[in-house]
């Protein structure tokens, strides 16, 4: 089949090849051939990482003479760090050849470190025999098994496993895949004095341009799968009579619906298509009652409490022996540390143990680890965790300073996903307490195939994706493999995994794909893999 990317503009009628905005554009500088970024009044280091997709231990890096705690003062320069060098692959593979390598089909909870020990190999072999799953794996992927060409090696048994059902929207695609998006391009929007749109308006085009961009790197990799992909993006605003710039017939020609991201506009839209039993995209955080409007409706985002559940999982994986002291609050984050529980109570039950083997409950408030050095003498516990989310930030603060004091308790820490944003845990913490949380990123920038498969978004665009590219593009991929006739052909994701459940007869779908990693050796792994310190 050849290959076909189609993608109609209804009201955009000349968009530039690669438009992006980022908040730092207007203060990126090249000097003697380094980038470098000229502070901003009200600009921090966070934000101004978010702009250049960095991490902010990756800025600070950068620039050895910057502290975290320090402010910065306009017109101070900061160097932006190198991009990554991807390396050139062939641009054709033979599909049609037979593979003499035996095969894994991946069960919900696999690693590719779980599927090694299975098989006796590694994971660096496994990699290397399956290019196309880097990026991570997807329930009912094949993986290739290295060493068992001539079928004479036989894997140790393991358990039996139930078949992986179809846990996500069906798609009634036929011989293209037709993707109707609606985006906030706001073109009815006025200018004020002086030519210039509100920043709100500013923004919102920059995210939807962002998007587009995304949807066009996702559809051409699509195509070159053999996947013919027909693109119809339209302004999710209304104009100045209140007219949609799409109608029914535009809804029934598509096989799935991607945004508003507005929830304002999209309440109205999954209204429209709930009874035509399009699958709708939630591209964007909202509040999960608007499942109910929609039985084919899914979010995006993976839900947070599956990210506690995982949490408590990965727990009572890593220690079967010994205790875990679990630092909870009185009252606040009932409903997170209900399901860490639950994961860890599942985990121990797979182990054989009793549902709290090795829990030991310490109360908390919301500023203070009161008691936690305490309670590590008397139990010298393995790990501390804490479910809790935002409330417990505080405390988080005050319990790194109280480990600081007793440096000669070694331990742990798990934290809440939102400890991504906990911008003062210093890198001593990281390292000497092996820092471990969920995260819904699953970009493995190590990895030179899923690196190459950015190559074209950044010879495009001239920067990595941002978050919206990502969404739309990860989206995109996804959608196709609801398609069985599609799905062994659409390429591996990269930034995001997308483990469905079924809310209800008649609600939507939630995402319950959470990555549990821990920081070893000065880089992040996924917390199933051994530690191994580098020996000085």
């Amino acid at each position: 089949m050849g290959m076909m990317v189609r993608t109609v503009f209804t009201l955009w009628t000349a968009l530039v090849a690669c438009t992006m905005v980022h908040a730092a554009a207007d203060s990126l500088r090249v000097i003697n051939g380094q980038r470098v970024h000229e502070v901003e009044r009200k600009e921090t280091l966070f934000g101004i990482a978010r702009a250049y997709d960095l991490d902010v231990n990756a800025l600070l890096g950068a620039n050895p003479s910057v502290r975290a705690d320090d402010g910065l003062k306009p017109g101070q320069i900061l160097l932006l760090p190198s991009p990554v060098i991807l390396p050139d692959i062939p641009d054709v593979v033979d599909l049609d050849a037979p593979d003499p390598l035996a095969s894994h089909v991946v069960a919900p909870g696999e690693t590719l470190y779980g599927i090694a020990r299975q098989y006796g190999t590694t994971v660096e072999a496994l990699q290397a025999a399956n290019p196309a799953v880097l990026g991570g794996l997807q329930p009912g992927d094949a993986v290739r098994i290295p060493g068992t060409e001539n079928a004479t090696t036989e894997p140790e048994p393991a358990p039996a496993r139930a078949a992986v059902p179809d846990r996500h929207p069906a798609l009634a695609a036929g011989d293209t895949l037709r993707v109707l998006a609606l985006l906030p391009f706001q073109f009815d929007a006025d200018t004020l004095d002086g030519g210039q749109f509100p920043l709100k308006v500013q923004r919102l085009r920059s995210v939807a341009l962002e998007m587009v961009q995304g949807l066009k790197w996702g559809a051409q990799e699509l195509a070159a799968a053999g996947i013919p992909t027909v693109l119809d993006i339209r302004d999710a605003e209304r104009d100045s009579l209140g007219r949609s710039t799409w109608t029914r017939a535009t809804l029934d020609s598509a096989d799935v619906v991607l945004g508003p991201l507005r929830r304002a506009h999209l309440d109205s839209a999954l209204q429209v298509t709930a009874p035509t039993g399009k699958p709708h995209w939630i591209l964007t955080p909202q509040p999960g009652a608007l499942l109910a409007a929609h039985p084919q409706a899914m979010m995006y985002a993976p839900h947070e409490l599956a990210a506690l559940a995982a949490l408590g999982e990965s727990v009572a994986r890593a220690h079967p022996t010994g205790n875990v002291l679990v630092l909870e609050l009185a009252i606040e984050g009932q409903a997170e540390q209900q399901a860490f529980r639950k994961g860890f109570a599942r985990a121990r039950a797979a182990q054989g143990l009793p549902d709290d083997a090795g829990w030991i409950s310490h109360g908390v408030s919301t500023r203070f680890a009161e008691g936690v050095v305490d309670q590590m003498l008397a139990h010298e516990p393995v790990a501390i965790a804490i479910p809790s989310g935002p409330t417990s930030r505080a405390m988080v603060a005050n319990l790194q300073t109280e480990l600081q004091l007793a440096d000669s308790l070694p331990t742990r820490l798990y934290l809440h996903p939102k400890a991504a944003d906990y911008t003062f845990i210093d890198r001593t913490t990281f390292e000497r307490c092996q820092l471990t949380y969920p995260t819904e990123d699953w970009m493995d920038w190590g990895d030179s195939t899923a690196q190459a498969r950015v190559k074209g978004y950044r010879d495009a665009c001239g920067v990595e994706p941002g978050n919206y590219a990502w969404i739309a593009h990860e989206a995109l991929l996804e959608t196709a493999r609801w398609s069985p006739e599609w799905r062994g052909r659409v390429p591996g994701a990269l930034d995001a995994r997308f483990d469905w459940e079924p809310t209800g007869a008649e609600t939507g779908f939630i995402n319950r794909a959470w990555r549990v990693q821990q920081f070893c050796a000065g880089r992040w792994q996924d917390a199933e893999e051994p530690c191994v310190q580098e020996v000085p």
